[in-house]
């Protein structure tokens, strides 16, 4: 008896596969209105993709070093939210200090300083050197 609406429930189930089955039948992969709807897709996703990089550059979240006259030459965390700074602004180079409220001229360079593209240079090319002896020693090793 209790079984009667259990089956009266799943008689439609057949019926309702048959429709599922001929509407993605419907949807064929090169049909005019799949490809409207896989380009309007890709556009939309573009769209975000573009209105998202506009946003973070709109806002500051993304910052550029080195594209206008003011350059950072170099920077050190001095304590956990202040920094000293070198900056060069044409043939000029200033030292500053940043705190989270305030930015102060701490000296004017009278020479320029050179900072190396690498400032480990040397540990790298030890490094390098090691790396190098490694992989000569592991190419004998598996050739014998």
């Amino acid at each position: 008896m209790k079984s009667i609406p259990t089956i009266c429930l799943t008689l439609p189930l057949p019926a309702m596969a048959a429709d599922d089955a001929l509407m993605l039948s419907a949807a064929e992969p090169l049909s005019s209105a799949y490809l409207v709807k896989l380009v309007f897709g890709l556009v939309v996703v573009l769209a975000m993709v573009f209105l998202f990089a506009w946003a973070m550059k709109k806002f500051s979240l993304v910052q550029s070093h080195g594209s206008g006259p003011i350059k950072l030459v170099s920077s050190i965390a001095v304590g956990q939210r202040e920094r000293i700074a070198l900056l060069q602004v044409g043939d000029e180079q200033v030292l500053i200090g940043l705190t989270p409220g305030r930015i102060e001229k701490l000296h004017e360079m009278k020479r320029c300083v050179q900072v190396a593209d690498r400032e480990n240079e040397a540990e790298d090319s030890s490094f390098r050197a090691r790396l190098d002896q490694m992989m000569k020693k592991g190419r004998r090793d598996a050739a014998l």
